[in-house]
């Protein structure tokens, strides 16, 4: 019961606390971390194979970038994805679940692609295990080298 004169709580300091409260709730639930972040950049690159822009590709890329059995570089990759475009009207790519090992600002990928199409990858498919190693660069991961095999 209410006394006669008695003040209503104040809950003007709490009201003017409010929006900041509720701005850092926003933020809190919008930052990713590094590993979403890193799907993500994989993600856009298995967009880009299946779009047939190797150029966009090789923008997660690092320049100094050596990978697979005969140590291809970035330039090199860049021309393997392409003669890639030229076998088949389509290439479909469909990655298992990555497992990231963090290491700082450096990450291991280990991950299972079905590739499906291109000139050197069969019409029903054909399996590949990539092991990769990312690094930040300026606040973006990128590949520095990769290993695959087929299955």
């Amino acid at each position: 019961m209410a006394t006669i004169g008695a003040q209503p709580p104040r809950f003007d300091k709490l009201i003017r606390l409010l929006p900041c409260l509720l701005a850092c709730l926003m933020v809190a639930c919008t930052q990713e971390g590094p590993d979403a972040r890193l799907r993500a950049t994989m993600a856009a690159m298995e967009a880009a194979i299946e779009a047939r822009r190797p150029a966009d590709f090789v923008e997660h890329v690092s320049e100094d970038f050596v990978g697979g059995s005969e140590r291809i570089d970035r330039r090199m990759l860049r021309g393997f994805l392409g003669s890639q475009m030229l076998g088949n009207d389509r290439i479909e790519v469909l990655l298992g679940s990555p497992e990231i090992t963090l290491h700082g600002d450096r990450a291991t990928v280990t991950v299972s692609a079905t590739v499906i199409g291109g000139r050197f990858f069969p019409e029903r498919g054909e399996q590949v295990r990539i092991v990769s190693g990312w690094q930040l660069e300026e606040g973006q991961w990128r590949c520095y080298t990769a290993e695959w095999e087929r299955s």
